[in-house]
């Protein structure tokens, strides 16, 4: 690992191509007696995982580089760094440890890459982001992750995570907008408890279970959508001490009346059109493709995506205010 300090200096205490060794509270680290110098943390390309509290307690590091080559990065390996503003993660990094990030709390924003499939509990619990952005290949969020990070204000929970452990997102002060993905399925305990800010609530398909307090003290939280069928299970004052509208589905009879309780809060239920039926058909005249469907409610406008071929990447084509769109420019095949 290359280390270098705010004069410019460096030092070479690793050059390594295998993991990292891990290291016990107070065991005699190479790179100790730099503990209040170390302002940035340059690992090398081929050293493959951060050991266990390896930085652990480096106050004024500020800036942290991970190469490619980097797949696991240990439990408390960088806790209680408090300086740090800066962490660039490379594309290789599959595993966040428990308490990985904890106390770090200058790090005003954080890019999870795609290839991360674990985050740790408390991985980031105490952190001064203000934006969080989770990479599309992420399954797992250990237990309060994200627990008093007070500047989020919003997260988008990718449709790859299955689970999200308790306490997650508690006392997340200026969290307003909150976006679950399709692939969770249940909202674990305490998972909102006291974000007092939070405006509005989008839950994907996936959602089978709501757990106790889930929601719980969300005063400022207005709208709760759901689109997919209802939950089997709503824990107690899964809604307490809110007052909200919540949306469910038109038509999806799982939405029943004994489904649409308070659940410890003041909720008015409202069925409206969520998501637009679309009908595709080939224009007679032209042979284009033309796509109609139904309206949704309070919708302003529609987009419109196509691929070229059956394995392409879909990319937005238009835009329009109607329910109907012919796209003129589609040749042949």
């Amino acid at each position: 690992s290359s280390f270098g300090s705010r004069s410019g200096s460096s030092r070479n205490c690793e050059d390594g191509r295998d993991p990292m060794e891990d290291f016990e509270e107070g065991s005699d680290r190479p790179w100790n007696d730099y503990w209040d110098k170390l302002r940035i943390v340059s690992l090398s390309e081929g050293v493959t995982s951060i050991g266990d509290k390896a930085f652990r307690g480096f106050e004024m590091l500020e800036q942290i580089n991970i190469p490619d080559s980097i797949t696991v990065i240990g439990d408390s390996a960088f806790a209680h760094c408090y300086g740090i503003k800066g962490i660039s993660l490379g594309s290789g990094v599959t595993e966040i440890g428990d308490y990985a990030f904890n106390d770090c709390m200058y790090l005003a924003k954080i890019v999870i890459p795609d290839s991360v499939r674990r985050i740790g509990d408390y991985a980031f619990e105490n952190g001064g982001m203000k934006s969080v952005t989770l990479g599309s290949g992420l399954t797992e969020i250990g237990e309060a992750a994200f627990q008093y990070c007070s500047k989020l204000t919003e997260i988008k929970i990718p449709d790859s995570v299955k689970s999200v452990g308790k306490n997650t997102f508690n006392y997340c002060e200026d969290l307003e907008t909150v976006i679950i993905g399709n692939g969770l399925t249940e909202i674990s305990d305490s998972m909102f408890w006291d974000c007092r800010n939070i405006t509005s609530v989008t839950l994907g398909t996936g959602v089978k279970s709501i757990g106790p307090l889930a929601f719980y003290r969300c005063m400022g939280l207005k709208e709760i959508t759901f689109y997919g069928d209802a939950p089997t299970y709503f824990g107690h004052s899964a809604f307490g001490s809110i007052t909200a509208t919540v949306y469910y589905p038109a038509g999806n009879t799982t939405w029943t009346a004994a489904v649409r309780q308070d659940y410890g809060g003041n909720i008015t239920w409202k069925a409206v059109n969520l998501v637009p039926v679309v009908t595709v058909t080939g224009d007679s005249a032209t042979g284009m493709p033309s796509i109609t469907w139904t309206a949704v409610d309070d919708a302003v406008s529609y987009e419109i995506y196509g691929r070229l071929g059956k394995d392409g990447s879909y990319k937005k084509i238009g835009v329009t205010e109607t329910t109907g769109y012919l796209h003129s420019a589609a040749q042949s095949g």
